[in-house]
């Protein structure tokens, strides 16, 4: 299992299950992908929670920067095919059932209009109404720069393409933490744990065995940690600091 952060985003690749999160302001959006589908889906913001199960995958690539506008795609497939929702009631407000067959969409209206935000955002009316919004400039999406994945790459070919902008590679085996190709820090959880900082001066490194004692490791010894946690993902090099792949 390796999980990569960058941007807003987190993808994590467990075997054939590929769980992509993304956490903007006002935003959470979380997608799972098994077998060519999006075996679940949700998606919260203030007005209204989306859940989804056994969904079509709108495309066969993501761009990270903004997974939200992918969790609406797949649903517009759905909401496209159901024109009348069945609507129930719970704690949280009204819930609108768009399920068609065993492709399952809810929506529950979390606030008053909330429902009418979503319509904007999906561009489809739900259900009808006079009341007449302007979309919130969190429904937008909420871009710094892109990422685009294909869903068919391996984790090693994303870890290639995308290194300068992963902030973190978490692993079986530890984490590294870094900003663009400057390594911050890093903790092998091995036989011997080994937690690692990147300083101006070199490194400072806390190993535990019967007791926690500190180092000061080269490059060299840096570089062998990050590889075995990188093991069968990749291979790094680090020099000074600064770590490729």
């Amino acid at each position: 299992m390796i999980t990569l952060k960058l941007l807003n985003s987190q993808i994590t690749y467990d075997g054939e299950v590929i769980l992509i999160k993304e956490n903007i302001p006002n935003s959470e959006t979380s997608v799972e992908i098994f077998a060519d589908g999006i075996s679940k889906l949700s998606l919260e913001t203030p007005h209204y929670r989306i859940t989804g199960k056994n969904l079509y995958l709108p495309s066969k690539e993501i761009d990270l920067a903004d997974v939200k506008s992918f969790a609406y795609s797949a649903i517009k497939n759905i909401i496209r095919e159901d024109k009348e929702p069945i609507i129930a009631l719970s704690g949280e407000g009204l819930v609108y059932d768009f399920s068609v067959n065993c492709h399952e969409v809810k929506i529950i209206e979390k606030t008053l209009n909330g429902i009418h935000f979503l319509s904007a955002a999906l561009q489809k009316p739900l259900l009808p109404s006079s009341v007449s919004v302007q979309l919130p400039p969190w429904a937008t999406p909420f871009k710094l720069s892109s990422a685009v994945i294909l869903l068919t790459e391996k984790p090693q070919d994303v870890l290639k393409k995308h290194f300068q902008q992963i902030t973190k590679i978490v692993t079986d085996s530890g984490y590294i933490e870094k900003s663009g190709l400057r390594l911050v820090r890093l903790y092998y959880g091995g036989f011997n744990k080994v937690l690692c900082y990147s300083q101006l001066s070199g490194y400072l490194c806390f190993e535990e065995e019967e007791k926690v004692k500190e180092t000061r490791p080269s490059d060299k010894d840096i570089e062998k940690l990050a590889n075995n946690i990188l093991k069968g993902y990749g291979k790094c090099v680090i020099e000074k600091g600064m770590i490729a792949i």
